[in-house]
């Protein structure tokens, strides 16, 4: 968060060959963090 560069700039510099999958991992970790977040709201809702 904010202006400076992040964790994934450095890990993209460091290996520019791999960006794609630097990236693709990254989108995972995301899609896998909102879904488990998604599944413990309807576990809550559903209670």
């Amino acid at each position: 968060m904010g202006p400076a560069r992040s964790g994934i700039n450095l890990a993209i510099d460091a290996m520019p060959d791999k960006e794609s999958k630097i990236l693709q991992r990254r989108l995972a970790e995301h899609r896998a963090n909102m879904e488990a977040t998604l599944a413990g709201i309807k576990h809550i809702v559903e209670a």
